[in-house]
């Protein structure tokens, strides 16, 4: 009985098996099993958090084409540069990829993984590493990612944390590299010694990253264009320039101990729509311990310097340097050596900081605006300043340790051509405690702005101030007639001008002395009896 039982249960489970059987395949077709990990390791993290988690590889050594396998991390990609071989969704120590032209001639991309190590990446030439794209990196090593040799390669979207002990710690090192670029990257640093989150080279274009906490966020090198990046918490510097021919435009830096130091003898820096803010100096050109080269021809333009606490500007050992189109507003805890721009020496170079020019800049309610300080006589001379606005400061120029304001030009010639204030002509720079007059109507004033304890002068101040006039008599004998030139006090704070032919004219302000020629005078006999003025006020 209990045989027949067991036959009858086994003969009905054939029967159930042999219905089920079709509807298996169908469901193993449209829903095959996953028995294990996807061939693709982002296919297996799509429905996972992609953001956190990794699959644990080993560390990669690829030296030829032949390295390109499963085992070294490429889950798809025919090496081709349409169909790239990609090393994608690892958790990873090391990835090394060198050997030299002749041995990797593949295109490959390392995207979407988090490195614990570095990317070491050597002799790959033409652009064969398309791109490293989205991974985090957590570099142990020095270098997060060392690459040397690889032109043409791709930066994108990476986060950098670099929190290793070693005090060379770099985010990205690029050297002997050309066009590489780097874009839209995040660096994370621990203050410390020579933390480097990256060294450029030849011709990189970094775009869109940000730097917190590093001590230096880039050094460059030649034709080096950075844009549209921020930096803040800089211990040392934002941005060192190691080159020629740099350009740093659209970024934004904030509480560094320096922005951008140009160091010698590099030339021919562009430093254009930066903003600058709460930093301890912004930008300082040339550096005080090399004393036998100049930082030369660069341009600073369309700038924005806010609450500085040294300096906006520090040219230091610098000549040919055109300020323009900027503005200054370091009301904060400028210090009275310093200033919105300082022109120095450095106590024991040659003849320093010449032949720059300063124009088409405000200056707001800083401390000092401009500041010339030397040790030696002659080190800061022929430096130009004209259309800049001067408001609120409470110095407009300062000269400390023997720097002479008197040896710098405070004016242009009399130019067409629209001034920052809205006149007709150029000339010399707005100030706005200046107290003359334009008697003429071409928006320069006629009497000369005294910039400094009467040792520097502006001669073509801009103004928009029409006198009011009224007419005064003297009378009065006041000298006698064999005096060629003979004073006559007029009221104070008025300035005075002759109304008799011929017109040419002198004039005073305040309570200075007007002095006046004789045949603008009636006389009886030896004595001078009348002067018929024109009073402005």
């Amino acid at each position: 009985m209990i045989d027949n039982v067991i036959i009858i249960e086994n003969s009905e489970r054939v029967k159930m098996m042999k219905l089920l059987l079709p509807v298996l395949v169908l469901f193993s077709l449209v829903c095959p099993l996953n028995l294990g990990y996807s061939l693709d390791p982002k296919m297996h993290l799509s429905n996972q958090n992609v953001d956190s988690r990794y699959i644990p590889h080993d560390s990669i050594y690829i030296e030829n084409d032949d390295d390109f396998t499963y085992d070294n991390g490429v889950v798809n990609g025919t090496g081709t540069f349409n169909d790239p071989y990609m090393i994608s969704g690892w958790e990873i120590e090391n990835i090394t990829i060198e050997g030299n032209p002749s041995n990797i001639t593949k295109y490959f991309e390392i995207t979407n993984c988090s490195v614990t190590g570095c990317i070491f990446l050597g002799f790959i030439e033409d652009g064969r590493c398309k791109n490293i794209d989205n991974c985090i990196i957590t570099p142990s090593f020095p270098r997060g990612i060392d690459a040397w040799y690889v032109d043409h390669m791709t930066i994108n979207s990476c986060t950098f944390y670099l929190n290793h002990s070693n005090n060379i710690s770099r985010g990205i090192s690029i050297q002997l590299t050309k066009f590489a670029t780097v874009k839209d990257c995040k660096f994370y640093a621990r203050q410390q010694y020579n933390s480097i989150a990256l060294r450029a080279d030849y011709a990189t274009l970094i775009e869109n990253c940000s730097f917190s906490n590093s001590d230096v966020g880039i050094y460059t090198k030649e034709k080096t264009i950075v844009k549209s990046c921020s930096f803040d918490n800089s211990s040392d510097e934002g941005i060192v320039i190691r080159g020629n021919h740099n350009l740093i435009e659209e970024c934004t830096f904030e509480n560094d101990a320096m922005g951008i130091e140009i160091s010698t003898p590099q030339n021919n820096a562009t430093i254009r729509g930066c903003s600058f803010a709460h930093e301890f100096e912004a930008i300082v050109s040339a550096s005080m311990y090399d004393v036998y080269n100049y930082s030369c021809d660069h341009v600073i333009e369309n700038c924005t310097f806010l609450d500085n606490i040294l300096s906006g500007i520090d040219l230091l050992q610098s000549e040919r340097i055109i300020v323009r189109d900027c503005i200054f507003n370091n009301s904060a805890d400028i210090y009275s050596s310093s200033g919105a721009i300082e022109l120095r020496d450095n106590d024991f170079g040659q003849q320093i900081t010449r032949n720059c020019k300063i124009y088409s800049n405000y200056f707001i309610d800083n401390q000092v605006a401009i500041g010339i300080e030397a040790s030696i006589s002659d080190k800061v001379v022929n430096n130009l300043f004209y259309n800049n606005y001067f408001q609120g400061n409470t110095k407009n120029a300062n000269q400390l340790c023997q720097g002479e304001l008197d040896r710098q030009q405070w004016n242009i010639a009399k130019t067409l051509g629209q001034n920052i204030i809205g006149g007709l002509y150029l000339g010399g720079n707005y100030w706005d405690d200046y107290t003359g007059f334009d008697f003429n109507g071409d928006g320069l004033g006629e009497i000369t702005y005294r910039i400094y304890e009467n040792k520097a002068m502006d001669n073509l101040p801009l103004t928009n101030r029409s006198p009011q006039i009224t007419y005064g008599l003297f009378l009065g004998a006041i000298a006698n007639r064999s005096t060629l030139n003979s004073t006559i006090n007029f009221r104070a704070n008025h300035v005075v001008v002759l109304s008799f032919p011929p017109l040419a004219f002198k004039v005073c302000h305040s309570n200075e002395q007007f002095y006046i020629s004789e045949q603008h005078l009636g006389y009886i006999g030896d004595k001078i009896i009348f002067a018929l003025c024109k009073i402005y006020y």
